[in-house]
């Protein structure tokens, strides 16, 4: 049913420390946990994404190659009165370079770094996920959403790029344990 050891190991660890909720439903640690086991559908960047995602309305290619300049390399101009700056999305250099000036311009992250051949993520979904999970953990919040660092996450499998926990913090100032099987991920990470 496409769920893994590692994302039952983590459903079996939320549901062993989530309080009970006598007539409640499920916690929001539980319902989290399932949304992360549910494959989200494939969405175009524009008008699909979280309305606090800071990449709702796309992106602003010009304005992030300002302030990024080994994006600038990349840009490819508008061609015309409606079209806006992109880059070539076939070209990983390309993709990363996007997704580095995001971290850094958008979310204040410096120095953030891959090292060749490890995923590079797509920011905007990896922000939503994080948006939908502070839905959920607002509803147990009386509907505001928690920020500080008091609402820990676990990220496992947390990848070189350490992507949630960095957009986490930066986002909501939340906190994170974080933990990998790859010696190079956890280094880089």
């Amino acid at each position: 049913s496409g769920v893994t050891y590692s994302g039952l190991a983590l459903l079996l660890a939320a549901i062993a420390f989530a309080p009970p909720r006598p007539g409640r439903g499920p916690s929001a640690t539980i319902r989290v946990i399932l949304l992360l086991l549910s494959p989200l559908p494939a969405a175009p960047l524009a008008g699909r994404l979280h309305a606090r995602n800071r990449h709702a309305a796309g992106y602003d290619i010009e304005r992030l190659a300002r302030s990024f300049p080994s994006l600038r390399e990349h840009v490819i101009p508008a061609s015309g009165p409606r079209a806006r700056a992109t880059i070539d999305f076939a070209r990983p250099g390309a993709v990363g370079a996007l997704n580095a000036a995001l971290i850094a311009v958008d979310y204040g992250i410096r120095g953030f770094a891959l090292p060749d051949g490890r995923l590079c993520p797509a920011v905007p979904g990896r922000a939503d996920y994080l948006h939908v999970i502070a839905d959920l953990l607002a509803a147990d919040n009386g509907g505001g959403v928690p920020r500080g660092p008091a609402v820990r996450g676990l990220d496992i499998g947390v990848g070189a790029s350490c992507i949630y926990p960095l957009l986490g913090h930066a986002e909501y100032g939340w906190s994170f344990v974080a933990s990998d099987v790859d010696e190079r991920s956890i280094s880089s990470a």
